[in-house]
């Protein structure tokens, strides 16, 4: 009963860390002409733990929007997937897209503007660049990590011969 119960407790802590905090969203817009972007993604996350971005296009009826080819990083991000929500059909100048980053750096950082392209009726393109969306990255080392403690690898360690004879024994027997 009590290796259950010890069980049931290292299982939810485990649960409670990786589930973190949920943290807070954070929603940025940008206005042109008739067009909008909306940046949402949580404010905090843990070094290492996936963000994912919601890049929301809002365009006038009879235009489209060309969405930025992504590169494998957005400096200082990694970015994992990307694929467009499915629309909505009450929402048909509507357009979401989905970019799940990670990072191992920690700090105040921030995701990177994005360029969208709006294509009116008649062909001409525009120009509508996302906000910034700043993200805090929390670090998962102990508050008390201090890198200057940490020593070099030690060199090999000799193993006299009298230890060795087994081994060399062992090897020839089989």
């Amino acid at each position: 009963m009590r290796h259950a119960a010890i069980l049931i407790t290292a299982l939810l802590g485990t649960w409670a860390f990786a589930a973190g905090e949920p943290g807070a969203t954070v929603t940025r817009s940008a206005e042109d002409a008739g067009a909008r972007v909306t940046v949402t993604g949580r404010e905090t996350i843990r070094t290492g733990e996936p963000l994912a971005v919601d890049f929301t296009v809002e365009r006038p009826a009879g235009s489209s929007v060309i969405v930025p080819a992504l590169k494998s990083a957005l400096d200082p991000w990694e970015v994992r997937d990307t694929h467009a929500l499915p629309s909505d059909p009450a929402n048909p100048g509507r357009t979401t897209e989905r970019i799940t980053l990670v990072t191992f750096e920690s700090g105040e950082l921030k995701v990177p503007s994005l360029t969208f392209r709006i294509r009116a009726a008649d062909g001409t393109e525009r120009e509508l660049k996302s906000p910034e969306l700043p993200v805090t990255v929390q670090s998962l080392l102990a508050d008390g990590f201090d890198p200057s403690r940490i020593r070099d690898v030690k060199g090999a360690v000799e193993i006299p011969l009298g230890a060795r004879w087994p081994w060399i024994a062992g090897g020839v027997a089989m």
